[in-house]
This record gives structure tokens, C-alpha cells and sequence, in this order.
């Protein structure tokens, strides 16, 4: 986030992976094999859909608790992962979710939602990562 005039400006968020190579180095390390790690690509990928609409729902309600809940499930793990412009986009919705700024979180839905298909490709075009 940046700031223009007082303005929070949210810029947009590349959505190609952006991998933190040393987190999925230490993550092969961990589990012996990339296949391994794969998996929990997947499994993060699968669920991302329930905490989206988690979040969709947080938007329609003003809620921000459930935002900030499902946002801060996304970015945890993604952190984990290394997915970082995952880890970013959600956490700047958690963030904007914590002042009520549901305007800004509902713009910043689709291109969590973009970034998280765009890793979906990624990882269903390898075997391994």
C-alpha cells in the first residue's frame, strides 16, 4: 500500500506465482522430495475457495471478522509455502478488513481470486515443484 495526497492507493498485485525459493528449498529439505511439497500446494489450493467465499461473505454482511479470519488463513499459509504475492494480497486485506474499508477488500477479491488460479496452473502444469 501506498499513500498519494493521504490516499491509500492498493496497487495491483502481479498475478504469476512469485515463489520464495528459499522457503520451498527448506520445505523439500523437510519433506524429502518435491513431489511432497507439491501436495501442499495442492492442498492449499484446494482450500482457498471456501475461505474466498468466506470472504465474499464477510463483504456482503460488513463483517470484518470473517474477512480477517479467512484472509489471515490465506496468508499464513501462504507465507508457509513461500507464495508471496499470495501472502501479500491477503494480507492487505486483512489489513483493510481490520478498518472497514469493505469497498477496498471487495476490489482486492478478484485479484486474490486471479492470483490464486494463476498458481493453480502453475503447479497442475508440474509434477514436482
Amino acid at each position: 500500500m501506498a499513500f498519494v495526497n493521504g490516499v491509500a492507493q492498493y496497487y495491483t498485485m502481479n498475478q504469476d506465482p512469485s515463489f520464495d525459493h528459499l522457503r520451498i528449498r527448506s520445505l523439500t529439505e523437510l519433506f524429502g522430495n518435491s513431489e511432497s511439497v507439491r501436495d501442499l500446494y495442492i492442498e492449499f489450493l484446494d482450500s482457498c475457495p471456501e475461505r474466498v467465499a468466506v470472504i465474499k461473505q464477510g463483504i456482503l454482511e460488513h463483517r470484518a471478522d470473517l474477512i480477517e479470519f479467512a484472509a489471515h488463513a490465506i496468508h499464513g499459509t501462504s507465507a508457509n509455502i513461500g507464495v508471496a504475492n499470495i501472502q501479500a494480497t491477503s494480507s492487505v486485506i486483512e489489513d483493510m478488513a481490520h478498518k472497514n474499508q469493505f469497498e477496498l477488500v471487495d476490489a482486492c477479491v478478484g485479484e486474490l481470486e486471479d492470483q490464486i488460479a494463476g498458481l493453480r496452473q502453475h503447479i497442475d502444469m508440474r509434477r514436482a515443484i
